[in-house]
């Protein structure tokens, strides 16, 4: 029951940490599209990127401490399954795909797939390997 209790909590607070990254993005999107107009690089999207590769990182170094004995399998939970589960979406980026697909946007749909499936291993590596420095 407490491994269930702390993966609820873990993941509450990575839910409103994302909700959090969505407010930012809309505010600051908002601002950019009034000074600068329609561009690509000011699509909505970004922040699925962002919590994708906080909440790896966070994953990866999580289980680098757990590996090494430094966080026991309560905090790998919490952290791991929790914060880093509630932090990221994959729903949320299928959604993107999908729309890219419709809209035969071929370029950026490559580019939004490559970048979060090689940006997310780096993360993941880099934040394993942080994890394991004792």
């Amino acid at each position: 029951m407490t491994a269930l209790l702390v993966v609820a909590v873990g993941a509450a607070v990575g839910a409103v940490l994302r909700a959090l990254a969505e407010r930012v993005q809309g505010a600051v999107l908002a601002r950019a599209l009034a000074q600068h107009g329609e561009r690509w690089y000011l699509s909505p999207g970004w922040s699925t990127l962002v919590v994708n590769l906080v909440g790896t990182m966070l994953l990866g170094w999580a289980a680098g401490r757990y590996d090494v004995g430094q966080l026991g399998t309560t905090w790998l939970l919490a952290l791991g399954t929790g914060v880093a589960g509630g932090l990221t979406t994959f729903s949320t980026l299928g959604v993107e795909i999908v729309d890219l697909a419709r809209d035969r946007a071929r370029a950026r749909l490559a580019l939004l797939v490559t970048t979060h499936v090689l940006l997310g291993l780096g993360c993941a590596t880099i934040g394993y390997r942080l994890g394991t420095v004792v």
